[in-house]
């Protein structure tokens, strides 16, 4: 009643709903189905169908049941697969308020952004920290997250400990966001460990800061990531793999990589030319209505 009721004060000719897999957005398709609206749903999957059954059914019910207009993905299609009720739509970004400038005699600075859960891969970028130091690697990590998992939490201060690396190490838990996106500035390198991350912000909210990114080839939105120009993308959950990427980017000139990055998100994720894509989705209902009337009318 609650959603019906806010429906009607605020009279949407579009509804964005996000994911159908919970009771909540099954209801609210139903809802906007029977009052008329027209419905975009937005997935973390990618602007393709793909060969399964299930994914195939699903598309038929969404389209023929919901009555769904258009299914918009942040993630790009890098398969030869494609369904025409997909469409792609990069996630925007707005400026970051700074930028990073590496040191040039400092050491070398690594942040990551995520939940304490064992699949972040903490364990698996703070590995590689340990064999950076033990080469002579002057480089220091920071990580920024939450305390979710207490298991997870103390298997990373156990290996800080084990490892002695305290003095390299600088956690940060439960921060605001305009806190985290100031941070980026103060770093060097933007790696996201994780393993099967649907669609990860922050390393666009890194490339925003001027900083090249590492991301693992189960990362959804890898595809922001364009190996060697912006960054590079190592085998998920591989250590010695992750390690060698690294030492790659820091062999590089790491501020021309980030001038990339920046380039890249103001190129491609303005906001500007987020609402260019949807006014274009939006309006592509009405020119094909349009048409359609043409086409009788010359009949």
């Amino acid at each position: 009643r609650l959603l019906m009721r806010t429906i009607r004060q605020t009279q949407p000719e579009v509804i964005l709903v996000r994911g159908y897999r919970s009771a909540f957005t099954i209801i609210t398709l139903l809802v906007a189905r029977l009052m008329g609206l027209r419905i975009l749903l937005l997935v973390q999957t990618s602007t393709h169908s793909g060969a399964g059954w299930y994914r195939k059914t699903a598309l038929w019910i969404l389209q023929n049941f919901f009555g769904i207009e258009k299914i918009i993905s942040p993630l790009e299609n890098n398969s030869s697969a494609h369904n025409d009720l997909y469409e792609y739509v990069p996630f925007p970004i707005t400026p970051a308020l700074c930028q990073a400038k590496p040191s040039a005699d400092g050491p070398v600075k690594i942040m990551t952004v995520g939940k304490f859960q064992s699949r972040k891969g903490h364990l698996l970028l703070l590995q590689v920290l340990k064999q950076l130091r033990t080469e002579g690697t002057n480089a220091q990590l920071t990580l920024v997250g939450e305390a979710k998992d207490p298991a997870a939490e103390a298997s990373i201060m156990s290996f800080i400990d084990n490892s002695q690396l305290a003095e390299h190490v600088t956690i940060l838990t439960h921060l605001s966001h305009q806190r985290v996106r100031e941070l980026y500035c103060d770093h060097d390198l933007f790696v996201l460990p994780s393993w099967n991350e649907p669609a990860a912000f922050s390393p666009l909210e890194a490339m925003a800061a001027g900083l090249p990114v590492i991301v693992s080839d189960t990362c959804g939105t890898k595809c922001y990531i364009k190996a060697g120009v912006n960054g590079v993308i190592f085998k998920s959950g591989d250590s010695n793999d992750l390690y060698t990427t690294v030492k790659s980017v820091l062999a590089q000139n790491l501020e021309h990589l980030g001038a990339h990055s920046m380039e890249y998100v103001t190129t491609r994720h303005s906001l500007s030319q987020y609402a260019q894509i949807m006014t274009t989705i939006l309006n592509s209902k009405y020119e094909k209505d349009s048409s359609k009337s043409n086409q009788k009318h010359n009949i």
